[in-house]
């Protein structure tokens, strides 16, 4: 019931509805659709709002399976989402607010990577970049 009246919502105004649906207890599906709705109505700059209603409620691990998937029909989208990662796990209020362990860190890099290899810029700051780029290429041989 609560899907019924909160996805809707997006189509009307996603600033008001994305904190009503962060807050919500829909089911785990519902935060999937929501996600993937970012993936294709989100800007550079409201995609971080679209993640941080669903980060706490699917965790970094099903994040980045989902723009793995996408990373080949939506590679804009992927990187603008991967851009505000960082700032997403600073917050405090997010229950999965860091990439705690280094499968999830690796996981962070490695798509990073992928989508700097297909012009993608994901880190603009040469140094850091060169990190996740060296920790990438560490963590897999697919790359």
């Amino acid at each position: 019931m609560r899907q019924q009246l909160l996805i809707p919502l997006l189509d009307l105004n996603p600033t008001v509805a994305l904190p009503l649906i962060a807050r919500a207890q829909l089911s785990r599906a519902d935060y999937l659709v929501v996600l993937k709705r970012a993936l294709v109505d989100a800007d550079a700059s409201s995609i971080s709002q679209w993640m941080a209603a669903t980060i706490a409620h699917l965790g970094w691990r099903k994040v980045f399976s989902v723009l793995r998937q996408e990373l080949v029909v939506k590679p804009r989208r992927v990187a603008m989402a991967l851009y505000h990662v960082p700032h997403l796990c600073s917050y405090e209020h997010t229950l999965s607010g860091s990439l705690s362990t280094p499968a999830l860190l690796d996981e962070f890099c490695q798509l990073v990577e992928l989508c700097h290899r297909m012009g993608y810029v994901v880190c603009p700051d040469e140094q850091a970049f060169q990190v996740i780029r060296d920790r990438a290429r560490r963590t897999t041989r697919a790359l």
